[in-house]
């Protein structure tokens, strides 16, 4: 599973979890899609954090 973050605005981020599904109907890949909120290196921490638990 990958993932990455996206800052939204100053101090908002998006933290995008690739899944690794890819959807039959469209053909696209899934994503979980999570708000977080501080520094980008606590963005980036718990970014790996959602990443190791849900694998």
């Amino acid at each position: 599973m990958k993932g990455h973050i996206r800052e939204r605005s100053p101090g908002h981020w998006a933290i995008v979890l690739d899944i690794g599904e890819i959807d039959p109907k469209t053909g696209k890949k899934k994503r979980k899609w999570h708000s977080f909120t501080g520094t980008k290196r606590e963005a980036q921490n718990e970014c790996s954090r959602l990443i190791t638990a849900l694998t």
